[in-house]
């Protein structure tokens, strides 16, 4: 199982596991295809700034203190 699925920004960034007819596919997809390349190496570029650790320890924080402010209401 792989979270792949939740990153992959186009159908052509996934490919079926263990079949390598599909992922060559895939590669030749993106090397025809070099303007949407470079405008999903842009997209990637920008969604990665989503898992970046600093970006995913203010998530937690914010995570934490939203639990806090729950539990001082009860």
């Amino acid at each position: 199982m792989s979270a792949t699925t939740q990153f992959a920004l186009h159908d052509n960034s996934l490919f079926n596991a263990g079949d390598s007819d599909d992922l060559a596919k895939k590669i030749d997809f993106w090397i025809e295809n070099p303007k949407l390349r470079d405008e999903y190496e842009h997209k990637y570029s920008e969604s990665a700034k989503n898992y970046s650790l600093k970006n995913s320890i203010m998530k937690i924080e914010e995570m934490f203190y939203e639990e806090i402010s729950e539990r001082r209401k009860s």
